[in-house]
């Protein structure tokens, strides 16, 4: 049966309390000592003493003289009434299972803790999967939040476990420093108590600690080794670590998360810019002075000095309705302010380059790198078909000619690829009679179709291969250009052990010793195309620029439905670029036969100065790679596909970079989206983890026991208040103040600062053990 049970708070100094009608069993520190007077205890009315109850007496240093004894005070002391257990039959205490020396481990705490070291990888994998593909910011957003949830919980769990070590410390410190045997010096500070009972678990408070204890003179081992000899300070330490580890927690879990960034292009927000790629009215005059020079079959001039060839654009191409397209690549020089292309024709800028005309150049035209441009280009298609029936449709004159007759079928067949019909100038028989001698009229093929072929005339110069182009449409309808080529290979057999020609001459050729030789004779015929498209190049901070991909063939930009990408709703952003100097009607060939004029015999004349001229008809590798071989005596065959590779490659090299000159175009910028990779560093994020796991195991198993084998106290409330005595009240319930101590200054409805500056120097010490 259970019974109310007052305990009484006794504070006192007289000696008379400690005789041995007072169970030692139970410790407590001592209350507020004074100078001059001596309290002793005084029973509450009608309540024996319960052996168990704790006692506590202060002290202050006196003088050398014997103390005596004042007149007490009568006072009331403070009860607390409570229902509580048969005091008859005390709960049994219980035991570490495996060690002895330390506190019964916590069994629900650690179990706690071990549940979020186990469930702490796949939460965190849960923030790392969303915050992917993401920009850098609500990336490193969603990673924080994770990280600091679970570095959060698991530094609480930690510190909660550790918690108790710290209090082992601070209690072994009390009951260290009251043992000692001057009276003077035994004891705590209450100033300094009142750090540990604040902050149970700040690491500051353990530093405090550890000064503590060595400023104490008690905790050191010399004085209680006879009765704890345990090393306190390495458990403080090991606190210290737990405190440190779990602050850190979040912090080194966030760098154990790698968060990569991709530039991702994209195709929906873009921005006005201007670009140098179109040729303006200078551009055009510069070229006109210059048609004459490059036309000039004896001088065959080419505008590259062979020290800059290295600096021709690349190419590109790119497959379209079943066509390869190709393209020069942007330049450098065309995406910054005052920059140019090849096709300003400026004195020692006949390649691109990376100057500027204007040396103070503003860095707010130049477009940005790291971003998609589109904007409309000249590209080249190619097709060819090799000539039929050579032995009927090639004519060796004896006057140093070699007529080639292309038969209309093939013309009529290499437009229809493109989707053109012939055109009506190739519909009307040729009239040989003014084009050819009698003698080598009267000596051509019976085969020979007369009137369904178009002719081509090539000296017999020694040149392994020669090239004849009509332009069939010079850009005067604001589509395009377009030419017609006719090429012929004319090798000494000599040097083509693997060639395989479908016609071999009759006559032999001496060669360089005078010994008879024979040319093999092979021809096709090219149908070019110039046009406009609209490609996008991206434009690359460590690389020059290169081209993407075609959008669309066409000489105008517009909002499309990608094919690659889906239907998009593009949007642009920022203001329109409003400049007359810019560009922004459809790419326009009208009046820019001057400039295609040049730039395309510019390409054949490279491709003249390539062959050797010594008479000798020998192959060359510009000759080799028209067939599907290489080397120097790997010639095969004449293949049309590989001969419009070959010269799409090199006009697109040395033709269309002179189709972009000093004018500024129109164009669009979409800026890339900068997007994250995260992944875990699994090896160390798993170290981390087991060792937070090994760590709160350590912390909840071993806490050790205060010495004299004391009963486990903490900085809360109810153990100060069983420590200090006070679990009393009077008899109303209410806390009132002891009278003895009003002449301390203490008075009712103090603020806390005046308690701690009359309270904070007195000491506490235990009397009991």
């Amino acid at each position: 049966m259970e019974e109310d049970v007052n305990v009484p708070l006794l504070l006192s100094d007289d000696p008379r309390v400690h005789d041995s009608s007072f169970d030692n069993s139970v410790l407590a520190p001592t209350a507020l000592s004074r100078k001059s007077e001596h309290y002793a205890p005084r029973p509450a009315k009608n309540l024996p003493l319960p052996p168990t109850t704790s006692r506590v007496a202060a002290q202050r240093p006196s003088s050398a003289t014997a103390i005596a004894h004042q007149p007490r005070k009568s006072f009331k002391p403070l009860l607390l009434t409570r229902a509580g257990t048969n005091s008859r039959f005390p709960k049994s205490r219980a035991e570490h299972p495996f060690a002895k020396g330390f506190e019964v481990p916590q069994w629900r705490k650690l179990a706690v803790h071990l549940s979020l070291c186990a469930f702490g990888y796949p939460f965190l994998l849960l923030f790392v999967y969303a915050s992917r593909q993401r920009s850098f910011f609500w990336s490193r957003t969603m990673v924080g939040v994770g990280c600091g949830l679970l570095g959060g919980l698991l530094g609480w769990s930690l510190m909660r476990i550790a918690e108790r070590i710290l209090e082992a410390s601070v209690w072994a410190t009390i009951i260290h420093q009251s043992r000692l045997p001057d009276s003077r010096t035994s004891g705590v500070r209450l100033k300094d108590l009142a750090i540990h009972s604040n902050s149970s678990m700040s690491s500051i408070a353990a530093l405090r600690l550890l000064w503590d204890r060595y400023s104490y003179p008690g905790t050191e081992r010399a004085y209680r080794s006879f009765y704890d000899s345990r090393k306190w300070s390495f458990w403080i330490f090991f606190f210290i670590l737990n405190a440190v580890i779990g602050a850190t927690l979040p912090f080194v879990m966030a760098r154990l998360i790698d968060i990569g960034i991709v530039s991702v292009l994209q195709h929906e927000i873009y921005s006005e810019v201007a670009v140098n790629a179109d040729i303006s009215s200078a551009d055009i005059q510069r070229a006109q002075s210059l048609v004459n020079v490059v036309q000039d079959p004896e001088l065959a001039w080419t505008l590259q000095p062979l020290s800059l060839r290295n600096e021709i654009p690349g190419t590109a191409y790119f497959i379209w309705n079943n066509d390869i397209v190709y393209f020069a690549e942007v330049t450098k020089s065309q995406l910054v302010g005052g920059g140019f292309g090849s096709g300003s024709f400026e004195t020692n800028t006949t390649v691109p380059s990376s100057k500027t005309n204007d040396a103070t150049e503003s860095l707010t035209t130049t477009v940005r790198p790291g971003s998609i441009l589109r904007f409309p280009r000249w590209g080249l298609r190619t097709k060819c078909a090799n000539i039929p029936d050579l032995s009927n449709n090639i004519f060796v004159s004896t006057s140093n000619l070699t007529y080639l007759f292309t038969p209309r079928d093939t013309l009529r067949n290499i437009f229809t690829g493109f989707g053109m019909d012939l055109p009506a100038d190739f519909e009307v028989p040729i009239n040989l009679t003014g084009l050819m001698d009698a003698s080598d009229i009267s000596r051509l093929s019976d085969g020979l179709k007369q009137q369904e072929i178009a002719m081509k005339v090539f000296l017999d110069d020694g040149a392994g291969y020669s090239l004849r182009s009509t332009p069939l449409n010079l850009g005067d309808l604001g589509n395009g250009f377009i030419s017609l080529e006719t090429a012929l290979i004319r090798l000494n057999t000599t040097f083509t052990p693997h060639g395989f020609f479908p016609i071999i001459s009759s006559i032999p050729v001496p060669d360089a010793h005078g010994f008879e030789t024979f040319l093999g004779y092979d021809a096709t015929v090219c149908l070019q195309l110039y046009e406009p498209w609209i490609v996008e190049v991206y434009n690359c901070t460590v690389a020059p620029p290169i081209s993407l991909r075609i959008v669309d063939k066409a000489a105008v930009m517009a909002d499309m439905a990608d094919s690659e990408v889906g239907a998009l709703q593009e949007t642009r952003v920022g203001s329109p670029l409003i400049d007359k100097s810019v560009k922004t009607a459809a790419l326009n060939s009208t009046g820019l036969a001057p400039v295609w004029m040049v730039a395309h015999q510019n390409s054949v004349n490279f491709y003249v100065k390539d062959n050797v001229r010594s008479g000798r008809y020998l192959p060359t590798p510009t000759i080799v790679s028209f067939t599907s071989s290489s080397g120097p005596l790997a010639y095969a065959s004449l293949l049309p596909s590989s001969y419009a590779h070959a010269r799409s490659i090199a006009d697109a090299s040395m033709v269309l970079p002179y189709l972009v000159g000093s004018a500024p175009r129109l164009a669009r910028r979409y800026s890339d989206s900068l997007l994250t990779t995260t992944s875990v560093h699994t090896l160390g994020m798993a170290c981390l983890l087991v060792g937070i796991c090994l760590l709160g195991v350590v912390s909840a198993l071993w806490v050790p026991r205060l010495p004299l084998d004391i009963p486990r106290r903490d900085t809360g409330v109810f153990s100060w208040f069983a420590a200090f005595g006070f679990l009393a009240g009077s008899e109303q319930g209410e806390l009132t103040l002891i009278d003895d101590f009003a002449e301390r200054g203490l008075r009712k409805g103090m603020d806390l600062e005046d308690l701690e500056v009359i309270l904070g120097e007195e000491r506490v010490r235990w009397t009991s053990g």
